[in-house]
This record gives C-alpha cells, structure tokens and sequence, in this order.
C-alpha cells in the first residue's frame, strides 16, 4: 500500500519540481549561441526507480542510483543535477543528511534549502538540493549517480517524493533537459504516518 502511495505522490512532486526550475518539460527553450539547439533540447524523461528504499529506523543508509542520460547525438556541456525532495509533510521536519556522488568519485554532501507552503498544499512544500557538478556529457552517454539519505530521529513518518532534474549552464537558465523520478520511505514500525516518528 505505502508503494502505490509514493507512486501516486511523484506526480505532485514533479509539477512542484518543475514549478521550481521554473520551466516545463514540455516547452522548448531557446539556445545560446554557444550551444546548438539539439543540446539544449528539452522534454525527456529518464522514467523512475523501480523500488523504493525504506528506512525502519533513523540513521539507515537508503542508497539510490539516478541515471543522466544524453539522448542527443552531440555533447551537452557543463551539465550539472539537483532535485527536489517532498512529502506529506505539514510542518517543517527534521533535515534528513543526503549526500551523492558520480559513480566511482568522491561524496560530496548535499545542501538542502527547506521550502515552506501553505499546509493545505503540502506537496509543496520541499528540499531543494544544490548542484552536482557533472562536466560534458558526450552523445549518447549516461552518468550514474550515487546517492544516500540518512533520515534522523523524529522525522516525518511517511513517503518521500523526489524528481532529479538534469540542467547545462550553457543552455537556457533554469531549463530542464531531463528529469527522473524516485522516491524515500521513513516508515519505523512504531508512530503514526504524518508525524515525527
């Protein structure tokens, strides 16, 4: 049950993801002249996990594996990843530790920016992480991301929503040029789902 739960919820999760690059999948954006269009070009999605990591206690490692594909037959250069983090989360919850890497690299930590909405949109309501850094991305190639999530004591019992979004600095501010979606569960056996557990 808590599976078709977090599928249901990732579709909130990218409206307000997308809300937050500021720009939609589904629209074209322009290209500086330094990159060609192709590059640049948006509207992909590298579709979602197939599992869903689950925490039954605080300070569980949830490892997540997110791949950046190039779907063009040219390099996109100075590629670079966040996401957003989001939940049924109506008041302000514990920051959870995230940290990633490119496969095989060095962990960076994730910093995590808490954005607050009404409770009545709780959906909203989510972490935004800084940028990985990825460098070019040459045609057809894929970059894998590692990434681990360490929920603290007295988080928010319940399912996570997260949408990866893909970006190049050379390409139009704020364009997203794919997106994949995941998702974390802090589900301990004990408390009641919405609250600190």
């Amino acid at each position: 049950m808590i599976r078709r739960v977090v599928g249901a919820g990732l579709a909130a999760c990218v409206v307000a993801g997308l809300t937050v690059s500021g720009a939609g999948l589904a629209s074209a954006k322009t290209t500086t002249s330094a990159t060609s269009a192709e590059a640049c070009t948006i509207g992909y999605s590298d579709g979602s996990a197939s599992t869903v990591p689950t925490a039954r206690k605080p300070g569980v490692r949830l490892r997540e594996w997110v791949p950046v594909r190039n779907h063009q037959s040219v390099v996109i250069p100075n590629v670079y990843v966040n996401f957003v983090t989001s939940g049924d989360v109506q008041r302000r919850a514990p920051l959870p530790s995230m940290w990633w890497r490119v496969a095989g690299g060095q962990w960076k930590r994730a910093r995590l920016t808490w954005a607050w909405n009404s409770p009545t949109t709780p959906h909203a309501s989510q972490w935004l992480s800084s940028n990985l850094e990825l460098g070019n991305l040459g045609p057809h190639a894929t970059k894998w991301i590692e990434v681990d999530t360490y929920f603290p004591a007295h988080s928010i019992k319940g399912a996570y929503y997260q949408s990866f979004l893909d970006h190049s600095h050379s390409c139009s501010p704020a364009a997203a040029i794919n997106m994949y979606q995941a998702g974390l569960e802090y589900w301990p056996w004990h408390g009641l789902e919405g609250h600190p557990a």
